[in-house]
């Protein structure tokens, strides 16, 4: 089930030219059972989509130039035709690799393990769900190929949060300048909302102002004020509740 031989896949970055599909992905180390997933994905799902459209398929441990591999990945991330990103286990590489693919609006295909949760800023993106299971795998196969597809006869119609939020920032037009104001502040208030629920467990036992300013610290004024607010409305309502 592992990927084609070495001498197989093996890129160099001079021949980024070619009509190569950059796979960013965890990989995890050899024998791994994350590298055992990655080389099921990658020859069963993305190189079986790709391949019939003409496109090799890499990965990084797949690329043979001696040097700093993390410049070779960068270089293939900003110049391969096409990028297949599978965002299973919010490996932090992956989305940093990710963010700079969507900053340049370049065709790009998100798979994420079937059962896992996208992080906000990527939710509205359309992500394939993939699994090891034959059936999964073989829909998320067919959906690949069908994007890729859809990308290389519409290569200008590209979607990304980090390309459309620079575009409208950009704008000479007040009103679309103002959409990207409030599409920042959405983010920032769902950023804050997370947090929020993430430490929950903990504001139900602590009533300490010093506690909420430390949790909330990082938000925004107007964030915090009113998040403020909604959290002595949750200790009074969660002590009503207990007596």
């Amino acid at each position: 089930m592992s990927p084609n031989s070495a001498g197989d896949n093996q890129v160099a970055a001079s021949r980024i030219t070619e009509k190569v599909c950059f796979v960013i992905a965890p990989i995890g180390d050899e024998g791994s059972a994350t590298r055992k997933r990655s080389d099921t994905l990658f020859k069963h799902v993305i190189e079986a989509a790709v391949r019939p459209l003409g496109y090799k398929a890499i990965r990084a441990d797949m690329l043979g130039k001696p040097g700093l591999i993390t410049n070779q990945v960068i270089s293939h991330v900003l110049e391969s035709p096409l990028v297949v990103a599978d965002l299973s286990g919010a490996n932090p590489n992956v989305f940093y690799e990710l963010a700079i693919r969507h900053a340049i609006r370049k065709p790009l295909i998100q798979l994420i393990q079937q059962g896992e949760t996208l992080p906000f800023d990527v939710h509205g993106m359309r992500t394939i769900p993939v699994d090891v299971d034959v059936g999964i795998a073989s829909a998320a196969k067919d959906e690949v190929k069908r994007q890729a597809e859809y990308l290389e006869a519409n290569p200008d119609n590209i979607d990304s949060p980090i390309g459309n939020a620079l575009a409208l920032g950009s704008s000479n037009d007040i009103v679309v300048r103002s959409i990207g104001k409030m599409l920042d502040i959405l983010s920032e208030l769902r950023q804050s909302v997370d947090k929020l629920w993430e430490a929950k467990p903990l504001i139900l036992q602590s009533s300490s102002d010093a506690f909420l300013t430390s949790l909330l610290g990082s938000s925004p004024e107007y964030l915090a004020d009113s998040m403020k607010g909604y959290l002595s409305e949750l200790h009074r309502t969660n002590r009503s509740e207990d007596r």
